[in-house]
């Protein structure tokens, strides 16, 4: 027959009060973290599926309102370069007009005024116009237009970026 050591014996039961005590405590704590984990990827699974793809579309809009801006301003540059009837030039002037400042609207209110190139991007677009209007800034057109363009690159690759970063 085995003898158990008294002393052990008085032990025991502290140490298995003690080890449902440590249970007690640590398993909620422990279900507790690895629930947030939980919480923490399903919300960043969403972020990725909702704010991807907006994002693209954001790259999308922003590439076709710039591309119809850099065409309407060059049908101004191209008109007043090419007058003939001056009337006829004015009378499309005016109505290119509207379409053109919508646009330039459109895309300032797209565009975050805290990033610089955005800022870039905004002022180059100002300045097309303001080069397309001016007979005597004809000249300066085309540089006008290679700065709209390459100010608008860097805006959407930058944003191609974060849309990679994020999915």
């Amino acid at each position: 027959m085995v003898t158990v050591d008294p002393v052990l014996l008085s032990w025991l039961p502290i140490a298995s009060l003690v080890v449902a005590g440590l249970a007690v405590f640590f398993g909620p704590l422990i279900t507790w973290i690895v629930a947030k984990r939980q919480m923490q990827t399903a919300l960043a699974v969403a972020h990725k599926q909702v704010i991807a793809p907006m994002r693209q579309q954001w790259i999308n809009s922003l590439r076709d309102h710039v591309a119809e801006i850099i065409s309407l301003a060059a049908g101004f540059y191209r008109t007043y370069m090419l007058a003939q009837d001056q009337a006829q030039a004015d009378a499309q002037k005016h109505d290119n007009t509207i379409r053109l400042v919508l646009l330039i609207q459109q895309v300032e209110l797209m565009l975050n005024p805290n990033e610089d190139l955005h800022n870039e991007l905004f002022r180059g677009l100002d300045n097309l116009r303001k080069t397309a209007w001016n007979a005597s800034k004809t000249d300066e057109f085309p540089a006008a237009v290679a700065r709209v363009s390459e100010c608008c690159k860097k805006v959407l690759k930058t944003e191609w970026e974060r849309v990679k970063d994020d999915t």
